[in-house]
C-alpha cells in the first residue's frame, strides 16, 4: 500500500495498541517497506532508534506492509524485532484494512 494509506490505516487501527495477542501485548503500529532490500535497511535503523517516524524517512515512496510490534523495549537491548502484519489479527481483533 501508498505510505500515506499507511499512515491513515495507522490512525484506524491505533486501538490495537496495548492488546495482548499470542502473549504479548501490541506496542504499536508501524509501517514497513514491503521491498526485502528496503526492509532489511528500515529494520535495523529502526532496532537501533526505536523511532519509526524517523526510520522509514527513506522508504515513504515505495510500497509499504504494516506490522504490529511487540515487545519493543527488548530491541534496545539488541533483541529480536517481533512483529505480525496486521491483516493476520483480523480474526482476533477488528483490523481495518481499507
Amino acid at each position: 500500500m501508498e505510505y500515506n494509506k499507511a499512515i491513515e490505516l495507522i490512525k484506524k487501527n491505533n486501538h490495537l495498541i496495548g492488546k495482548k495477542y499470542a502473549g504479548a501485548i501490541i506496542d504499536e503500529i508501524i509501517p514497513v517497506p514491503s521491498n526485502p532490500e528496503m526492509n532489511e535497511l528500515f529494520r535495523f535503523k529502526y532496532k537501533q532508534t526505536l523511532d519509526w517516524q524517523n526510520s522509514i524517512l527513506p522508504f515513504t515512496n515505495p510500497d509499504v506492509n504494516l506490522f504490529a510490534i511487540f515487545k519493543k523495549n527488548r530491541m534496545s537491548m539488541g533483541g529480536l524485532l517481533v512483529y505480525i502484519a496486521i491483516e493476520n489479527l483480523i480474526d482476533s481483533f477488528d483490523v481495518y484494512l481499507d
